[in-house]
């Protein structure tokens, strides 16, 4: 999976748990979350969705160390590269 496609992943999650959140201005860019309104109760929300959806462990850690788009897209790519390894 491509990080354009988990970015449209993380963005219909975040869709479906904060309907406050403007989803037509997010982009996959360093902006901080705070900037598009994305409070942490969304960010630990969105972890445990994230986890279910591509079956990898995410700790609330690692959703607040995501600060943006791009960090939480290159957590995921990370983690799903790590698994994908792991069951070789």
């Amino acid at each position: 999976m491509d990080r354009q496609n988990i970015f449209q992943d993380v963005v219909e999650t975040i869709r479906s748990i904060d309907s406050q959140v403007n989803h037509e201005a997010l982009r996959l860019d360093d902006t901080p979350f705070r900037s598009y309104g994305i409070e942490s109760l969304t960010l630990i929300r969105l972890a445990a969705r994230l986890e279910d959806r591509y079956e990898i462990r995410i700790t609330d850690a690692d959703a607040f160390a995501a600060t943006s788009f791009q960090r939480l897209v290159d957590l995921l790519v990370g983690k799903l590269a790590a698994a994908q390894a792991q069951a070789r």
